[in-house]
């Protein structure tokens, strides 16, 4: 009797699980895809911030407008996607941003992790296919393991990750018998491979990590950061970056007073520095 009791207590549990997990950890779980790899981990910021974080030496959790009541850090897998654009035509150097490159091991307090960006997809600014879905649907969890198959499944490698290049969605669906009652997952891969990318941009399909710790650099030193070059005249910043938190410095000059403008050499410098690392190659 005692067996079966806890027969019956470890089945309960299992059969709970799976109620609680989410559409898309349910489709994690049911397919083989192959674990694409991890990339680095970016958090990007206002470069105004800078002032506070080389006195602390810590990129604190804060407030969250989207999990109210929580205090998060967050990171986006690969790409400097940033989350914040200034209605200014013009803008001064302090507002534009700055991107802290970390291996993906700084992370080990994870509250969620999302296919995408989960203010984007709170503020509606996704299509309509998708933005009336329950968000708690792509929830894939907590655990880091989860994001190489996330991105082997929608990508097939970390390449076309960072590309968003994906399969078509005849050869995808076939690839994951996907039926009529898979419209959450479909809806991603849509997404995913979407072309009318106004409001949400890089943002679309880039994997999101939550977390609920600050983040100390003279721990978990960066292994880049990626600033306007205005930040290289200042000795002491220099110092702090070279010789505490130990870490290489990427610049970029801002030819426009345009945020949005200089995105592209934000990629640029951090696809280079993926390059020189050897976490992809001919890109």
């Amino acid at each position: 009797m005692l067996v079966i009791g806890y027969f019956k207590c470890g089945l309960v549990s299992i059969l709970s699980r799976l109620l609680m997990d989410s559409i898309l950890e349910k489709f994690l779980a049911r397919n083989t895809a192959l674990d694409a790899g991890m990339l680095p981990l970016v958090h990007t910021t206002r470069s105004y911030m800078l002032g506070d974080i080389r006195q602390s030496h810590t990129i604190e959790a804060g407030g969250c407008t989207v999990f109210r009541g929580e205090k998060l850090n967050y990171f986006f897998v690969g790409r400097p996607a940033y989350k914040y654009l200034s209605k200014e035509n013009q803008s001064p150097y302090w507002e534009f941003p700055t991107c802290f490159i970390f291996d993906f091991s700084v992370v080990s307090n994870i509250a969620r992790i999302f296919p995408f960006d989960s203010g984007a997809f709170r503020s509606g600014l996704y299509p309509d296919y998708i933005k009336k879905m329950n968000i708690d649907h792509f929830n894939a969890g907590n655990d880091i393991s989860v994001v190489g198959k996330l991105i082997g499944s929608f990508f097939g490698n970390v390449k076309n990750y960072l590309k968003l290049v994906s399969d078509s969605e005849k050869d995808f669906c076939a690839k994951f018998s996907l039926g009529p009652f898979d419209a959450e997952v479909k809806a991603l891969h849509r997404l995913s491979s979407e072309v009318s990318a106004e409001n949400f941009d890089d943002r679309r399909l880039t994997v999101e990590i939550q977390n609920k710790s600050d983040l100390n650099l003279l721990v978990n030193s960066p292994m880049a950061i990626v600033v306007p070059i205005e930040y290289l005249d200042d000795d002491e910043f220099m110092s702090v970056v070279n010789d505490r938190w130990g870490c290489e410095v990427l610049s970029y000059e801002i030819s426009t007073l345009n945020i949005g403008h200089v995105v592209g050499q934000i990629y640029q410098k951090v696809f280079d520095f993926y390059r020189e690392k050897g976490f992809i190659d001919g890109l």
